[in-house]
C-alpha cells in the first residue's frame, strides 16, 4: 500500500501541473508551495517553482529555487535545465551554455533540453541554430505544446508568419488551452494587422492569470499598434527585427549614406533649401528613433505596473 503523504504529494504535483498548463502561474505556486511544505527535501518541486518565478521575472527567487533544486539533485537533466533557464534570465548565457550541454549530455533524447538551447541560440541571435535544434526536439516528440510554441515564435522572428500560424495551432490542438501558443498566436494576428483578434487573445489568457507577463506584453504591443504616432515605429522595429542584426545594419547604414549623398548632390546643384530639408528630415528619423522605444517603453510599464505580485 502506498504512502499517504507520497500520494498527497503526487496530487498537489499534477495540480500544479494542470494549472501551469493553463498558464495559471500563481496557483500552480501555491500548489508547489503546499508540496515543498510537506517534504522541503523534493528536487522537482524546486526546480519546477525556479521556472515559474521566472515567468513572474522574479530572478532572484527563481535562482534561489533553481539551486536548491540543483543542490538536491545535481545528476538531474531537468535540474542542469532549471539552472540555464536563470542563467539565460540573467544574460549569464556562458554558464547557461555549460548548463544545458550537461542537460542534453544526462538525457540527450528530452526534447525539453534541446528546445531550452533553441532559446538560448535565439537570444544570441542565431536563428538558425535555434532552429536546427528545435527540429530535433520535435522529432524526438512531435505532440510537445513547448517545442510547437518555440518553433512558432522561431518561424515570427524570422518574420514566416504562416508557419508561425500553424506551429501556434498544432500547439492548442494538443493543449487548448496552453497560455504561450495563445500569446503566440496573438502576435501572429498583430503582425497581420488584426489588432482586436490579438487584444482578444492576451484577454484569453489573462482571464486565468491576470499576472502572466508575456500576455501583458502582448497587451502593451496592441496598444503600441493601435497608436498612430507608435504605431509606425513598432512596425519598423518588427521589420528591422524579422532582418537579424547583420542585415539590420547594412539597412541603416546604407540609409545614412544615401542620406548624405543626395544632401550632398543636392547641395552641389544649387538647391541647398533641398539639401537642408533632406538633412532635416534625416534628424526627425533619428529624434523619431530615439522617442519611439521609450514611448513604448511606457506603454509597457503602464501594463505592468498595475499587476502587485505577492510575495513568495
Amino acid at each position: 500500500m502506498s504512502d499517504p503523504t507520497d500520494q498527497h504529494i503526487r496530487m498537489l504535483m499534477q495540480r500544479a501541473s494542470s494549472y501551469l498548463a493553463q498558464g495559471n502561474t500563481a496557483s500552480a505556486i501555491e500548489m508547489l508551495k503546499q508540496v515543498l511544505g510537506v517534504d522541503p527535501n523534493l528536487a522537482a518541486p524546486h526546480t519546477l517553482l525556479s521556472f515559474l518565478l521566472l515567468d513572474q521575472n522574479r530572478l532572484h527567487a527563481a535562482g534561489h529555487e533553481a539551486a536548491l533544486g540543483l543542490e538536491l539533485d545535481p545528476e538531474s537533466d531537468y535540474a542542469h535545465r532549471g539552472m540555464g533557464a536563470v542563467c539565460v534570465a540573467q544574460r549569464k548565457f556562458k554558464l547557461a551554455r555549460e548548463h544545458l550541454d550537461a542537460a542534453i549530455q544526462i538525457d540527450p533524447e528530452n526534447p525539453d533540453n534541446r528546445t531550452a538551447l533553441a532559446e538560448l541560440y535565439s537570444l544570441e541571435g542565431d536563428l538558425k541554430q535555434a532552429r536546427a535544434e528545435l527540429d530535433r526536439a520535435i522529432a524526438l516528440a512531435p505532440d510537445s505544446a513547448e517545442t510547437l510554441v518555440a518553433l512558432a515564435r522561431n518561424c515570427l522572428a524570422q518574420g514566416e508568419i504562416n508557419g508561425a500560424e500553424r506551429f501556434a495551432k498544432e500547439a492548442l490542438a494538443t493543449e487548448p488551452e496552453h497560455a504561450s501558443a495563445l500569446v503566440t498566436l496573438g502576435h501572429v494576428h498583430l503582425r497581420r494587422g488584426n489588432i482586436e483578434a490579438a487584444r482578444d487573445h492576451a484577454i484569453w489568457v489573462l482571464s486565468t492569470d491576470p499576472a502572466k507577463r508575456e500576455a501583458l506584453l502582448l497587451m502593451a504591443h496592441t496598444k503600441a499598434r493601435s497608436n498612430p504616432f507608435i504605431g509606425f515605429w513598432w512596425r519598423f522595429s518588427v521589420w528591422l527585427g524579422e532582418l537579424g542584426n547583420q542585415r539590420t545594419i547594412l539597412v541603416l547604414l546604407g540609409a545614412y549614406l544615401a542620406q548624405r549623398v543626395a544632401s550632398i548632390y543636392t547641395e552641389q546643384q544649387g538647391m541647398p533649401l533641398t539639401s537642408d530639408i533632406i538633412s532635416y528630415l534625416w534628424l526627425g528619423v533619428c529624434v523619431y528613433s530615439w522617442v519611439g522605444p521609450g514611448l513604448f517603453h511606457n506603454v509597457v510599464k503602464k501594463e505592468l505596473e498595475g499587476v502587485k505580485l505577492r510575495n513568495f
